[in-house]
């Protein structure tokens, strides 16, 4: 790291200050003796050189050097030129006065719509001479954008082909994730111009509206919506609506193909056609929007054509066909005609499962207690128990599983691609993963509420005492938005510290990359006890949220979806009945009927549901009731001691309950 006065170029450049560090990146206030102006200089942070992605960075960053000093263009900032010198790589770029569009929206309120789409399309162009010359920015948002005295919008800072994390440094969650599009997250997606796409749209819904738009994280996962600009300004017309909302669309096959593409539709119609929606736009996609696309729709030719021939009076049965299609708008395919898998609407995935012989299960992997490997590659925990639960059930052997270790973000698109059947992740059952998502949850398998954790000597009683303080969290989870909620109501600043690995989060936390470290209270108690020194480590008196969690499948397949929540219920029902996995085999003899019926011995509940009669006993048999599988891996006989509370049967106080069998 360079200080202050430091000189570069046999004494051309002089440094001034350190502006900031983004990853690996490096950026000072330089000034040019040569020419009396200040410049900017880029360079890799060479003390991270030792981190696994610095050698990839330097590459990328050569590349963006090599291209950025042969090219221009009025709205980029001006590359003067790119060196090495002492073997640290150099980038100078021009220094831009004038103010960020952030602060320019924050100070005089939101651009008209007129003046918004001329610099957009000024800003899209110099994007799309990046894309030319093989670059993706990567990180297009409000504070990246300068108004110069002029009005002239320039875009200041180009990232490079990749977004590269170091290993050895927290992420850093702020609005700026408000503007890049989900993928984005996973490093293993290489760019696309579709990021900038997302990332120029996205700004523009904040400089015409002034808000800053929904995370597509947040709309992805949880199926929060997103509000139209012209829900928001009435003053934004139909054409400028749908041309932000296309480049915004949730996935990157749905946004327009080239930066090029996109900058075309921003044009009133006035001065050209009306801007199509995306070719790949589903009829779902645009209901989900707003209402506002109607209009827009009814000048879309294949609509418009429908109109003419049904009347305007069956605009609404149009509207009920609109919600029922998923297909793109300019071929007016259905699903059908697609050729899209419809298997699960017409076989069972149960068949598919009895078929196969083998139960494919998401887990984490990670959790002690919950989901963990050891170093003989031994599972355990009440989340793959209960993957065991529901092979024994099938297989009549809890080893016919095969798990898929899926993080926070994969494990949704894993269940709905069908590369898993069922998913038992200490997921949180929600009103939207529940609706939205398409997802059905199954009995919840154990009653939580998100916790913090804290050094034992931090002084730190309270979440107000945590004012000012860094927090590590998962990203794409609960946990995470739980925690914004919570200190937004009590008026708290704070800095999270956001990762998508949990080994990551925690080697962070115990290294003391940040004061807190924030999840369901369960996973903190057994990740506790591999920290370096767990007795040095508190759990806060307080409890952030409701977190019941439990297994999961796909909507729409009531037969596999009913095997798996009978056999969880089974799970629940047998330590209610008294049988266990010591006394199951002899329960085919009691004179109870509801055992009998329970273990198969009588009725006919199993093949009733396309399973053997005795599944349940062979569950039992195999993984044991629910309170012997949560006294092995959290209770009484596990390192944790946790007590049972809410997780004990209805009987004794607690919410674990069986509808009857019968």
């Amino acid at each position: 790291m360079w200080a202050k006065g430091h000189v570069l170029q046999a004494g051309k450049y002089q440094i001034q200050t350190k502006l900031g560090q983004r990853g690996f990146e490096l950026t000072y206030l330089a000034r040019d003796l040569y020419l009396s102006q200040y410049v900017v200089i880029k360079t890799p942070d060479t003390e991270l050189k030792a981190d696994p992605e610095y050698s990839e960075f330097v590459r990328c960053f050569q590349h963006k050097g090599q291209v950025l000093s042969k090219i221009s263009h009025p709205s980029m900032v001006k590359c003067h030129e790119y060196f090495e010198e002492a073997r640290i790589l150099c980038l100078v770029v021009a220094y831009v006065n004038g103010e960020t569009l952030n602060e320019r929206i924050q100070n005089k309120g939101r651009l008209s719509p007129e003046i918004a789409v001329e610099c957009f399309q000024k800003l899209g162009r110099a994007l799309d001479t990046l894309h030319q010359n093989g670059l993706i920015h990567c990180d297009i948002h409000p504070d990246n954008i300068i108004l110069q005295p002029n009005s002239e919008p320039i875009i200041i800072d180009i990232g490079s082909a990749k977004l590269l994390q170091p290993t050895t440094l927290a992420a850093t969650t702020t609005v700026k994730n408000n503007f890049i599009p989900y993928e984005q997250e996973d490093k293993k997606n290489t760019p696309q111009p579709t990021l900038d796409i997302y990332g120029l749209a996205a700004t523009l819904y904040f400089a015409v509206t002034g808000q800053i738009p929904q995370a597509s994280m947040s709309r992805k996962l949880f199926g929060d919506r997103l509000p139209s600009p012209k829900q928001l300004c009435g003053d934004i017309e139909d054409w400028l609506n749908i041309s932000i909302l296309n480049g915004m669309a949730l996935e990157a096959d749905a946004r327009p193909a080239s930066m090029q593409a996109w900058i075309n539709s921003l044009h009133p119609p006035q001065t050209t056609n009306q801007p199509e929606l995306a070719p790949s736009t589903s009829f779902k996609q645009l209901e989900n929007h707003t209402d506002d696309h109607l209009h827009a729709l009814s000048n879309h030719q294949p609509l418009k054509w429908i109109l003419g021939v049904i009347g305007l009076g069956l605009a609404a049965a149009l509207g009920v066909i609109v919600k029922q299609l998923n297909a793109p708008v300019d071929t007016m395919t259905t699903v059908a005609d697609s050729g899209a898998d419809v298997s699960a609407t017409s076989v069972s995935h149960l068949k598919t499962v009895l078929n196969r012989g083998t139960l494919h299960c998401g887990i984490d992997g990670d959790i002690p207690g919950f989901s963990f490997v050891d170093e003989r590659g031994t599972y355990s925990g009440l989340d793959v128990d209960i993957c065991k639960a529901v092979a024994a059930a099938l297989f009549d052997d809890p080893n016919e599983v095969e798990y898929h270790h899926l993080n926070a973000i994969e494990r949704f698109k894993s269940l709905q691609d069908r590369d898993i059947d069922m998913l038992s992740r200490n997921t949180t059952w929600t009103t939207s993963r529940d609706t939205v998502v398409d997802m059905e949850f199954a009995p919840t398998t154990f009653f939580d509420g998100q916790g913090m954790m804290v050094r034992a000597d931090s002084g730190i009683e309270t979440l107000e005492d945590m004012a000012g303080l860094s927090i590590c969290v998962k990203t794409g989870t609960t946990n995470e938005l739980n925690l914004i909620d919570q200190f937004r109501q009590r008026g708290i600043e704070f800095n999270p510290i956001v990762f998508q690995n949990a080994d990551a989060a925690y080697t962070a936390y115990d290294e003391g990359y940040c004061e807190g470290y924030t999840t369901d209270k369960s996973q903190l108690i057994g990740r506790r006890s591999t920290l370096r020194n767990p007795e040095e480590h508190i759990l806060l008196n307080v409890t952030m949220s409701k977190e019941p969690l439990g297994p999961l499948t796909m909507n729409n397949d009531s037969d596999w979806f009913d095997t798996v929540k009978w056999i969880t219920y089974g799970l629940i029902q047998a330590e209610e009945f008294g049988l266990t996995s010591e006394n199951i085999e002899a329960a085919i003899s009691s004179n109870d009927p509801k055992i009998l019926r329970f273990v198969g011995a009588q009725g006919e509940l199993g093949n009733a549901m396309g399973l053997s009669n005795d599944f349940m006993l062979r569950a039992i048999k195999h993984v044991g009731n629910y309170g012997e599988i949560f006294d092995r891996n959290l209770g009484k006989d596990s390192p944790f001691q946790l007590e049972r509370g809410q997780n004990a049967l209805w009987t004794e106080g607690g919410l674990m309950y069986s509808p009857p069998w019968r």
